[in-house]
């Protein structure tokens, strides 16, 4: 059976990483889901409260595929990688076309419409500030890097 640890990729505690890490998925995808989350539903920060304080840290420099048992990283086909991060075709933080990258849009039609949301409320400033804090740099160097 897989252990869930929190992650050594932390940004908090690990435990939004660590969740990635155990069911195979992005970790910046988890972290909006808690932290939007949390604004919605009360009880997810005490959950994740509750998490930090139970679950055991990973070994540190640590890969998750470590601790898990062979048998399952065996039988476990490898994912293509798609991440959620950062865009160097940047504007301001490279925040939009990161979006548009990972849902296969054009870049003009997310800034557009983090622009159009601003009139909507103001939801869409929030939104852009939060993913600029959670969403991390983009690490090229293990593809190359070619602009729309």
């Amino acid at each position: 059976m897989r252990e869930w640890r929190r992650s050594t990729d932390r940004r908090i505690a690990g435990v939004a990483a660590g969740c990635a890490e155990y069911f195979g998925m992005d970790k910046t995808l988890w972290r909006i889901a808690w932290v939007l989350g949390s604004l919605v539903v009360w009880p997810l920060p005490l959950l994740y409260l509750l998490l930090a304080a139970i679950l055991p840290s990973a070994p540190a420099g640590a890969d998750p595929a470590q601790y898990a048992p062979p048998e399952v990283v065996a039988a476990t086909p490898p994912r293509p990688t798609r991440r959620l991060v950062k865009s160097r075709d940047r504007w301001i933080a490279g925040v939009a076309a990161g979006v548009a990258e990972y849902l296969e849009l054009d870049a003009g039609l997310v800034r557009l419409l983090f622009v159009a949301s601003l009139f909507v409320g103001g939801t869409g400033l929030f939104v852009y500030l939060l993913l600029w804090v959670i969403m991390p740099d983009p690490d090229y160097s293990y593809q190359t890097y070619q602009v729309r």
